[in-house]
């Protein structure tokens, strides 16, 4: 759909081949451009494939409701005020969803990092971004509590798109989204009670799974190799 902006007469500007101006012969300019940008008139040229192409004249032939100009100055004012108040509103919860992902990600890294106990005695770890931890915590690579595997290629002798008796197993692929769902299989690789890890683009995202599934394009699989509770090193390794 065309899209109108307005531009101040004390504004210096250039305009490329494909954008179009529109000087305002007589009316108030706020109202002409909240009107603009919300006829319907527009919708036809958009076919939904590609950019929208619209010429001069497609513009000038588009039919307008005029009210007086004094009832365009009341209209322009009261939408300024109410799309003022919303637009506050709307920065105030990007503000407060903000504070509340930077809490989130303390809240887990202090718990993995350093306990629920906030008196239990502390020890250096030896690692630099770690710091201390408590007392009777040990230190591990992963390779010593994980089998770690790459996720293969499709099966497809084994893949259907849909959900059914025939194909349970859900198969995931690489990407920062615990539901990437590329399909199903008949064939589970993995077990429930493991972790997957994004393994290219935005590395290190990982995933507990509470289900047998398969894993495809990169998806990196941690399979214990003992006796673990994997939703304590998902949310280890997502505070890394």
């Amino acid at each position: 759909m065309a899209k109108f902006f307005l531009i101040k007469e004390d504004n210096l500007y250039t305009l490329n081949q494909r954008i179009g101006l529109l000087k305002i012969k007589k009316g108030n300019p706020i109202f002409m451009y909240y009107l603009l940008n919300r006829n319907s008139y527009f919708l036809m040229f958009d076919n939904g494939v590609g950019q929208t192409n619209l010429r001069k004249d497609d513009i000038l032939d588009c039919p307008l409701n005029i009210p007086s100009l004094s009832e365009q100055t009341a209209i322009a004012d009261y939408l300024d005020n109410k799309l003022g108040e919303i637009d506050t509103l709307i920065s105030k919860q990007e503000t407060l969803l903000a504070k509340l992902a930077e809490q989130r990600t303390a809240i887990i890294t202090n718990a993995v990092t350093k306990g629920l106990n906030a008196h239990a005695p502390m020890k250096n770890s030896g690692v630099a971004w770690l710091g201390e931890v408590p007392r009777g915590w040990g230190y591990v690579g992963l390779s010593k509590l994980f089998y770690i595997k790459a996720g293969g290629d499709l099966l497809p002798e084994f893949f259907s798109q849909e959900k059914n008796d025939e194909h349970p197993y859900p198969i995931y692929t690489n990407a920062n989204d615990a539901s990437a769902i590329y399909g199903y299989t008949s064939k589970k690789r993995y077990s429930a009670n493991s972790i997957t890890v994004s393994g290219r683009g935005d590395i290190g995202f990982a995933v507990y799974r509470n289900h047998d599934f398969d894993a495809i394009i990169r998806l990196l699989v941690l399979s214990p190799l003992k006796n673990l509770d994997c939703r304590y090193y998902t949310y280890s390794i997502n505070a890394l």
